[in-house]
This record gives structure tokens, sequence and C-alpha cells, in this order.
């Protein structure tokens, strides 16, 4: 996937709750989206907030009928997270200092995507070395720009 033409405004908004606390935040970038062998893909950049110029690549892969999403963030960091309508994901999360379990229930995926527009809407819940952390909503729109 290289030499990729970013020509879709990526526009993220993600809401989490922990308790009784809600925060939601939102996120404009420039990305791609693309099918390649019956799986598509949104690609986008995630800038740092105190350095502009630092960035990582982040790729939202759309299978199985949009039952599965995978979410790959490359960066100093490489993290890999699987969400799968229905079934509960563990996997080791790396952080900086070092890795965690994570369980990944996903209660909600809804994808459509056209040649013009792509929309991506889920719902799942995050827990740690099995204590629940938090519910978590994404809604992710890639729009193509005229150019």
């Amino acid at each position: 996937m290289t030499n990729i033409k970013e020509n879709y405004l990526i526009d993220i908004t993600s809401t989490y709750k922990v308790d009784d606390n809600k925060e939601t935040l939102n996120i404009k970038t420039t990305g791609t989206f693309k099918e390649k062998e019956g799986k598509k893909y949104i690609i986008y950049k995630e800038y740092s907030d105190s350095n502009p110029n630092k960035f990582k690549t982040c790729i939202l892969k759309i299978e199985n009928d949009s039952k599965k999403i995978t979410l790959i963030k490359n960066g100093n960091i490489q993290t890999k997270l699987v969400l799968e309508k229905g079934k509960r994901i563990y996997s080791p999360y790396p952080t900086e200092f070092g890795a965690i379990m994570m369980g990944i229930f996903t209660d909600f995926i809804e994808f459509n995507g056209f040649e013009n527009e792509a929309q991506l809407n889920l719902k799942y819940s995050i827990d740690v070395n099995s204590e629940f952390v938090s519910t978590n909503n994404i809604k992710i729109r890639a729009t193509k720009q005229n150019n």
C-alpha cells in the first residue's frame, strides 16, 4: 500500500465512557479509502498534539462481510486491535511501559462503503486484566474530495 493518494477527508468521532464520566474526541485528517481482494481499507495519519511533524499511520481493515475490523497503528509502538461482532477478543496491547492484557467485546459494527464515501460505526467495551475499563463508540466517515 505505497503511493497512496490521500484524497479523502477522514472525520473521526470517538466517545468513551468510564463510570459516569464521558469524553468525546474529534479528529479530522486526510487519508484514503480503497478495496483490495474483497477487503476494504481506510488509511489515515494520526498526528501528535505535541509535535505536528510526528504521526502514526492508522489502517482500518474491514472484512468478513463487515463483521470484523482490524485497527493497526504504526508508530514508535505498533498496536493492533481486532473487533469482531459478538465476540470478546483478548490480546496483549503494547505500551511504552510494557504490554497489558486487554479484552475487547464488540457489540455493534456497521459499515457502508461506496466509491465516494465510507462510514464505519463501532460500539465496544474494553477490559484490562479482566477489569472493566470503558464503553466506546467510534464513528468514522471518509469522504472523497474533488481534486
